[in-house]
């Protein structure tokens, strides 16, 4: 039992860890950074030749309960958004640590349950 004990405070100590880090994080951005050729409309610039992408544009592209959704993102503030999207993904993985952590609490508590609920029935003569 000291085992299941010790098992049990230990995750729950990363359980603790990984909420308070959960908790510092600000200014994230879901979505990734992409991009996308436009050409300008122009009739005689370079995009408008035959074969070309176009003039390359920075966006940012996300999906909401509405659909997909683009921003772009202007040079100066491309290494500010990147670092929230970077920091969004780090969020993310986290919390996948966290269920993973809940689901061995799970195994564990159901682990002592059942030897729990078999020394009992043993103690009793119920088998």
């Amino acid at each position: 039992m000291k085992t299941t004990s010790n098992d049990a405070k230990n995750i729950l100590d990363r359980l603790h860890a990984t909420v308070s880090e959960l908790l510092t994080f600000t200014g994230m951005l879901r979505g990734s950074i992409i991009t996308t050729h436009r050409r300008c409309g122009k009739d005689n610039c370079w995009c408008a030749q035959p074969g070309q992408k176009g003039h390359p544009s920075t966006r940012l592209a996300w999906a909401d309960a509405t659909g997909s959704k683009t921003r772009s993102i202007h040079e100066e503030e491309l290494n500010e958004i990147a670092a929230a999207v970077e920091q969004y993904r780090s969020f993310k993985q986290l919390r996948k640590n966290l269920r993973v952590d809940e689901q061995s609490l799970e195994n564990v508590l159901d682990e002592f349950e059942n030897k729990m609920v078999d020394e009992n029935r043993h103690k009793r003569g119920y088998r």
